[in-house]
C-alpha cells in the first residue's frame, strides 16, 4: 500500500446509493453525464491520485519546496506530475462546458476532489486555475473574463489567493495593502501578504493571485476592501503575456507539514511599479467578492481533512490486520495462548471504528452540501434558496468540525500504528503533520463557530430552522418505522438539546457577548455532531435497504459496517452534545475572570 490510499466503493455508496447523484444525470444542466461515464471518472481519478500524486508525496515532504533569490523550486517529479495532470483535464472538474470543461455537477466534482487534495495536500494548489477561472467569472467584468480565464481554463495559468498580512491575520478589515486608481481598472498596489499559498512556484507560466487592498480614501474595516486580480507577469488586454509585474517572493515558511507548498510572503511594490486590476470594477465589493473564493477554500479544506484523515485510517485497518501481538483477551491467563493480529483486542477495535465512524459521517457530509449545490447550479440560487441556505450554514460545519475530527481521527490511527506510527516508515505520521493546518487556514475553528452563530440567524433564522426540519423529518420517519429506534431516540434528544444551546446562545447577546465567545465553538461541535449523525444514521437506511440482496461474505459485511457506524457514533458521540448544553448552562466565565498575571 502507498502513501495514498481512497476507497472507491465508499465513494460510490456515498454518491449512487444515498444521495442518488445518478438521479439526475441525462437531464439538463448534466444530461451529457451518465453513472458509468461517472463511475469510470472516479476509478480514473482515484487511479491517478494513487499513482502519480500520491507516488510525490513523501519526495514532497522530505524534500519540499527550497526558496533561491526570489524564486521558489518545487520538489522533484512536480513538475511533470502537474503536467500529467493538465493533460488529463482534472484541473477542469469545476469548468463549465461553455469554457472547455467537462461541467460535472459539484457532487461528482467534489467526490473526485477528495482523491486528487488528499493524495497530496502541497500537490492541487499548483493546479489551481479552474477553480480561480471560475472565480473570476463570477466576479469580474466581461474584458476581465475575456482576459484571464483562457489562461486559467487551460491549465496554462494557476491561482493564489492573498488576505492574510504580517500585521492583519483573522482580523481582515485591519489589512493595509494599498490601492491607487492609475486609469479604468488599473491600481497600483503596494504591500505585503504573508502566509500565501502557492504564492510564487515554478510549474505554472503564469500566477494569477485575488488579493484585498485598500483603495486610497475608503473606509476603515472590511467595508473598505476591494478584490483585485494581480498577475506576476502583466496580462495585456488580448490575454497575450507582456512584463514581469512588481510580484516578489521575499520568502517561504519552514512549516510542521505539507512542505511540499509554497507558504509565501509576497511583496507587491517594492519598486513602485505593481499592477493590479479591479475585479469587476466595483471598489468596496471584496470581501462579497472574496468570500466566493474563501468559501469554496473552506470545502476544499474540509474535503482535504477527511480525504486524508481517511488514509490514514485505511493504513491503521491494513496494520491491525497484520500485526502480530498479545494474545486474545479471554487468554490473558494462558501464558502459551498464541499471538492474535490486534485488531482482535477491543481498544483497537474501538478507535478504527471511531475513525471509520467519523469519516464516512463526515464524507457523507461533505457530499450531502455538494448535493444541494447540484441543485443551486441547475435551479439557480433563486428557485433553490433552501438548498443554498443549507450550503450557507453547512459550510462552517464542513471546515470547521471537520478539519478538527479529522485530525482526531488522524491522532486515533497513528496510536493504532504504536511506536511505528510516529516513525516516518509509514505514512501515519506525515498524514498528521498535514492535516494539522486545516483547522487554522482559511479562517481558524472559531472563526467558522462564529460564521455558523450569525448564519443561524440569518433571515429570521429560516436556514436553521430548515436544517433542523430535516432533521425532525427524518426522526420522525425512522420511528414510525421502527427503524434502529434506540439510536434514532438518541438523535431526537441530541437535536432537542442544540436547540436549547442555540436559545441559550441568543440570550447571551443580550446577557454577556462575552459568553458567545466562549460557546461559540460548542455550539459548532454540538450542531455537527447532530448533522453528522443524523447523515449517518440515513446511510445505515439506504445500507439496510441493500442487505437483502447483497448475498454473503465482503458485500453484506461492507452493509452491516454502516449499521454499526451509526450506531457507534449515536452511542458513543451523541452524548456530547447533551454535556455540552450543561456546560453552557452552568454560564461559567472563569476565562474571562482569570487575571492575565494568573495565566
Amino acid at each position: 500500500m502507498g502513501y495514498y490510499r481512497g476507497s472507491l466503493r465508499e465513494t460510490e455508496f456515498v454518491l449512487f446509493d444515498y444521495l442518488k447523484a445518478d438521479e439526475m444525470f441525462g437531464k439538463n444542466p448534466y444530461a451529457h453525464i451518465d453513472r458509468d461515464g461517472a463511475r469510470m471518472m472516479l476509478a480514473e481519478a482515484l487511479k491517478f491520485a494513487e499513482e502519480v500524486i500520491g507516488e510525490l508525496a513523501v519526495v514532497g515532504d522530505r524534500q519540499g519546496c527550497t526558496f533561491r533569490d526570489g524564486e521558489v523550486i518545487t520538489p522533484p517529479g512536480f513538475k511533470e506530475a502537474c503536467r500529467k495532470f493538465v493533460e488529463a483535464e482534472w484541473h477542469q472538474v469545476f469548468v463549465d462546458p461553455e469554457d472547455g470543461g467537462p461541467g460535472l455537477p459539484p457532487s461528482l466534482a467534489w467526490a473526485i476532489t477528495e482523491f486528487f487534495t488528499a493524495a497530496g495536500i502541497g500537490f492541487k494548489g499548483l493546479v489551481s486555475g479552474g477553480e480561480y477561472g471560475v472565480i473570476i467569472k463570477m466576479c469580474g467584468t466581461p474584458d476581465q473574463v475575456r482576459r484571464f480565464c483562457p489562461g486559467l481554463f487551460s491549465g496554462r495559468w494557476s491561482g493564489a489567493m492573498a488576505l492574510t498580512e504580517p500585521d492583519a491575520g483573522s482580523d481582515v478589515g485591519a489589512i493595509k495593502t494599498r490601492a491607487r486608481k492609475i486609469e479604468g481598472d488599473v491600481y497600483a498596489i503596494e504591500g505585503t501578504k504573508r502566509f500565501i499559498t502557492c504564492g510564487e512556484q515554478d510549474v505554472s507560466e503564469n500566477i494569477i493571485t485575488l488579493a484585498l487592498a485598500r483603495v486610497e480614501g475608503a473606509p476603515p474595516g472590511t467595508r473598505g476592501l476591494s478584490m483585485f486580480i494581480i498577475p506576476k507577469i502583466w496580462v495585456n488586454e488580448d490575454g497575450s503575456l507582456g512584463e514581469r509585474n512588481d510580484v516578489v517572493c521575499t520568502g517561504i515558511e519552514n512549516k510542521l507539514g505539507i512542505r511540499a507548498s509554497a507558504t509565501c510572503q509576497m511583496s507587491y511594490g517594492e519598486n513602485g511599479n505593481c499592477r493590479g486590476i479591479l475585479a469587476g470594477g466595483q471598489e468596496g465589493a471584496g470581501m462579497k467578492q472574496m468570500f466566493l473564493l474563501l468559501n469554496m477554500a473552506r470545502m476544499l479544506t474540509g474535503v482535504q481533512a477527511v480525504g486524508q484523515a481517511y488514509s490514514a485510517y485505511l493504513h491503521s485497518l491494513a496494520y491491525a490486520r497484520e500485526r502480530l501481538q498479545g494474545s486474545d483477551l479471554k487468554e490473558f491467563m494462558n501464558k502459551n495462548a498464541p499471538r492474535v493480529p490486534i485488531i482482535r483486542h477491543p481498544d483497537v477495535r474501538r478507535m478504527l471504528l471511531e475513525q471509520k465512524s467519523k469519516l464516512e459521517g463526515m464524507r457523507g457530509l461533505i457530499l450531502k452540501v455538494a448535493r444541494c449545490m447540484d441543485a443551486v447550479k441547475s435551479l439557480g440560487p433563486e428557485k433553490a434558496q433552501k438548498e443554498q441556505g443549507m450550503v450557507e450554514i453547512l459550510t462552517p460545519v464542513v471546515k470547521g468540525y471537520c478539519s478538527e475530527e479529522a485530525f482526531n481521527c488522524n491522532n486515533l490511527a497513528l496510536q493504532v500504528l504504536g511506536g511505528s506510527g510516529y516513525c516516518s516508515d509509514y505514512p501515519v505520521e506525515q498524514s498528521l503533520r498535514d492535516t494539522r493546518i486545516t483547522s487554522i487556514y482559511e479562517g481558524t475553528t472559531h472563526i467558522q463557530a462564529m460564521d455558523l452563530v450569525r448564519k443561524m440567524g440569518m433571515g429570521g433564522g429560516a436556514h436553521l430552522f430548515a436544517l433542523l426540519g430535516e432533521v425532525e423529518s427524518f426522526i420522525g420517519l425512522s420511528l414510525a418505522e421502527k427503524f434502529m429506534e434506540k439510536e434514532v431516540g438518541m438523535l431526537s434528544g441530541a437535536l432537542e438539546s442544540v436547540k436549547n444551546q442555540a436559545r441559550m446562545m441568543a440570550g447571551f447577546f443580550a446577557e454577556n457577548i462575552y459568553l458567545v465567545g466562549l460557546h461559540a465553538n460548542s455550539l459548532l461541535f454540538s450542531l455537527s455532531e447532530v448533522v453528522v449523525a443524523w447523515v449517518l444514521l440515513e446511510m445505515a437506511r439506504a445500507a439496510a435497504g441493500k442487505l437483502d440482496g447483497a448475498g454473503g461474505g465482503e458485500s453484506r459485511e461492507f452493509y452491516r459496517g454502516k449499521i454499526e457506524s451509526a450506531r457507534y457514533y449515536c452511542i458513543n458521540v451523541l452524548p456530547n452534545v447533551l454535556s455540552r448544553e450543561k456546560i453552557m448552562s452552568l454560564g461559567d466565565t472563569s476565562p474571562l475572570d482569570m487575571p492575565d498575571g494568573g495565566f
